[in-house]
């Protein structure tokens, strides 16, 4: 048998190292890219395909002198985010390049049916109250939307409905289209948005909790209407007001739990906070994280009281996050809402109309004939 020895130019090693270092990879190919930084192995055909598979990176890179230019969403989120991002995942950033060309292709059929554009029309030197006010005049929300629905699920559900109506694309996925192997990590992101303004995404990570999820798409709106690319690895509570996100995050929560209706429906007698603090949670949709950050940063509880509580629910997480396992939910779940309903229609409808052909419709979906229909029949789906 021949055996083709490569040439990896140096830059491109040291990308290599750079990735193995930020990936759960087996000895095999630690020792693999070790052999070939030391120059005791010559890389073959044979060894990058085995480093191109278990890395995640496409077999081409290995043949160029220099690593591919980052994409251009990766470095606004690394410059954007408030914690310090050095690094991202192979997963972070396949999902966001696919959610891309889910975004450009919908841009494009946006742009010939539709008139709607968005531009920004929030600032941070708006109050919490004016700002959420203009998202829900802009998107036709109702100011006790929240009580329209019976649970967490259905309250999502109706925001992203509200969002399809106002062509905000939602997608959701706990895996890397449709490799199971490869997870998506909630502790690096809950959530992203990519502007476009005839088809903004937000992206919704899955494997976080239902009333996360809710969460964090209304926070995503947020900075939909203040045009800023943004990827979401906070939680609820942010204390220090000095950060930016606590501007978004309190829109959020105004959106969610708005202070007129919070005051009404907090039962002050009550004397059990915690157990009222439940009960509000039932009420509105929504973590108790929320309303215990609602309570305090409206004055309408004591710090001693809000730190004491802050402390306990932490804990529970904490301890509910080591026996769940990794918070996959199931399959059907993840496979019933992973696309967004516009999205399929639109490239249904465009393929019926002879615009897009059926394969780059089943490229674009990740799906087969069979699939493809079951899809956009909601079959199984």
């Amino acid at each position: 048998m021949i055996i083709i020895n490569i040439k990896i130019y140096p830059n491109m090693l040291k990308y290599l190292v750079e990735q193995v270092e930020n990936s759960e990879t087996n000895d095999e190919i630690n020792e693999i890219v070790t052999s070939w930084i030391n120059e005791t192995k010559i890389p073959n055909l044979t060894s990058i395909r085995k480093v191109s598979k278990s890395l995640n990176i496409p077999f081409g890179y290995f043949f160029l002198k220099n690593p591919p230019n980052e994409n251009k969403i990766i470095t606004e989120f690394r410059t954007f985010n408030n914690k310090k991002l050095d690094t991202f995942s192979s997963e972070l950033r396949d999902t966001v390049i696919y959610m891309q060309q889910i975004q450009n292709w919908m841009s494009d059929y946006n742009r010939a049916n539709f008139s709607l554009v968005y531009k920004q029309v929030l600032n941070r030197e708006m109050s919490i109250l004016e700002a959420a006010n203009i998202i829900r005049d802009k998107l036709d929300l109702p100011y006790d939307w929240m009580f329209k629905n019976k649970d967490t699920g259905s309250a999502f559900k109706y925001i992203r409905q509200v969002c399809g109506n106002n062509n905000v694309l939602v997608m959701l996925n706990s895996t890397i289209e449709h490799h199971n192997n490869r997870k998506l990590d909630l502790g690096e992101f809950r959530a992203f948005i990519l502007l476009d303004p005839y088809a903004p995404l937000i992206f919704i990570n899955s494997r976080d909790t239902e009333t996360g999820r809710l969460f964090s798409i209304l926070h995503e709106l947020v900075h939909l209407f203040l045009n800023e690319n943004y990827l979401y690895n906070e939680n609820e509570i942010n204390i220090d007001d000095r950060n930016d996100e606590f501007f978004c995050n309190e829109v959020a929560a105004e959106l969610l739990v708005p202070e007129t209706l919070l005051k009404e429906n907090f039962d002050l007698r009550n004397n059990n906070l915690d157990q009222e603090i439940s009960r509000l949670a039932r009420v509105f949709n929504c973590s108790k994280f929320v309303i215990l950050n609602r309570l305090k940063n409206l004055k309408m509880i004591l710090n001693s009281d809000f730190y004491n509580l802050l402390k306990i629910y932490k804990n529970i997480v904490t301890e509910t996050n080591k026996t769940k396992g990794d918070g996959h939910p199931p399959y059907s779940v993840v496979k019933k809402f992973k696309y967004d309903s516009n999205f399929v229609n639109a490239i249904n409808q465009s393929v019926l109309e002879g615009q897009t052909s059926i394969t780059d419709a089943l490229d674009l979906t990740k799906t087969n004939l069979k699939t493809f229909d079951e899809l956009v029949n909601n079959k199984n789906v």
